[in-house]
């Protein structure tokens, strides 16, 4: 079962992963060279940002992908969300983008990332 998932997001200068459970966070953690706080979840889901003077941000959103197996589709959907929000309030704040009027594209960002997310935990194809 593959635990981390890069999202494709070339057109921002920020990096987000998704990490399945702690053994892709392990991973994503020895790959980025960051160190493992030891604390991969608080309860199901959550999302952590990493900075460091000149380099680009990275985000990684965690679940327990057992969890979310477990979950009614359309919670999981919206736990998922629920973090993919998170990562976009984040991505906005390293592109300075205060004036949040025109969001069409954090519309389609948070869609894609949840659609993305959920049909990977439950395995259908795009």
């Amino acid at each position: 079962m593959m635990d981390l998932i890069r999202f494709n997001l070339s057109f921002l200068p920020v990096e987000v992963y998704v990490c399945f459970n702690e053994k892709g966070y392990k991973r994503f953690c020895k790959d980025k060279k960051y160190k493992d706080d030891g604390t991969y979840l608080d309860k199901h889901a959550m999302t952590k940002v990493y900075t460091e003077e000149g380099k680009d941000p990275v985000i990684a959103m965690c679940f327990d992908i057992k969890q979310l197996k477990k979950m009614d589709k359309c919670v999981a959907a919206g736990l998922v969300a629920h973090e993919a929000m998170h990562t976009i309030a984040f991505i906005c704040e390293f592109i300075g983008q205060d004036n949040r009027k025109d969001n069409e594209w954090e519309a389609y960002l948070l869609q894609r990332m949840v659609v993305d997310t959920i049909q990977f935990v439950y395995g259908e194809e795009k």
